[in-house]
């Protein structure tokens, strides 16, 4: 169980990753988890810049999707605002909602996310990259939120005791 909530990949922030070069290694959709990822919780829609960064991606050519564990009415402003698929409810990291999304080309699916908990768990039980961020602004987490960040610690803290050299190389750089 700890194996699946290492991620692929740990960035400070989604700007962070080099798209170009996820598009020529043959990656073509990301699923970003919103809250804390692409935006804080005190956001009720897309800023500017967040919209500039989606059409960015977009004209890369890679299709941009949103999955997210809140609902409906936190999520769906953003996801017709931006132009771009996506799914509330999602239930991360139960991977129903998500397969249905995805289809069968796993190897170019990256999913992005700020919790090893629900993105990454979920990402790499799909078998497609999963790529870890450090959080936006954890001030405006919601409490069930806040308490998945505690409990992550408590299973960082085992991944560093057992995998120490994977713990070093993944992991160091966001939980230190």
């Amino acid at each position: 169980m700890l194996r699946n909530l290492v991620p692929s990949e740990v960035v400070t922030s989604v700007k962070a990753l080099d798209y170009q070069a996820k598009y020529k290694a043959g990656f073509r959709h990301l699923l970003f988890d919103l809250d804390n990822t692409l935006t804080t919780y005190a956001f009720d829609a897309p800023d500017a810049e967040l919209t500039s960064f989606i059409n960015e991606l977009k004209a890369i050519g890679f299709t941009v999707s949103i999955v997210s564990n809140s609902g409906a009415k936190r999520v769906n402003p953003f996801i017709e605002a931006l132009g771009v698929g996506g799914k509330a409810s999602c239930k991360k990291p139960t991977i129903g909602v998500l397969q249905t999304l995805i289809g069968t080309d796993l190897e170019s699916i990256i999913l992005i996310g700020d919790q090893l908990l629900t993105d990454v768990w979920a990402a790499n039980r799909l078998g497609v990259r999963s790529v870890l961020v450090h959080p936006i602004d954890v001030s405006t987490d919601k409490v069930f939120t806040s308490f998945n960040r505690k409990l992550e610690r408590f299973f960082v803290n085992r991944i560093r005791a057992k995998y120490p050299a994977v713990y070093d190389q993944r992991l160091k750089s966001r939980y230190e």
